[in-house]
């Protein structure tokens, strides 16, 4: 789960550099973050407690996104994930 969740940060991470870098080129990005989806990827993962949603409201949320005239800088399904990252990052860890 570590590899893993380094490299989503790293997804993260890059698609707001490139974000920035092409400003006002015309050329947006968007960055997907989704919570677990109900695909082969969760299989065997212990979920409980945890937001887990079927591919279509993703597949959704990223459609309204490309579309939109004004693109996102992300998209968090379920939507309230969006804010709970944020405050997150403000949160001092006790576990060190």
């Amino acid at each position: 789960m570590a590899v893993y969740s380094a490299t989503k940060y790293t997804v993260v991470g890059l698609t707001m550099a490139v974000r920035d870098e092409f400003l006002g080129t015309g050329i947006g990005l968007t960055v997907a973050m989704p919570t677990f989806i109900n695909t082969e990827m969760a299989t065997g993962l212990n979920l409980r407690g945890l937001p887990v949603r079927t591919p279509t409201p993703f597949a959704r949320a990223i459609v309204r996104a490309a579309c939109a005239d004004r693109p996102p800088a992300a998209v968090t399904i379920p939507r309230w994930l969006g804010p709970l990252h944020l405050l997150l990052g403000l949160v001092p860890r006790t576990d060190r």
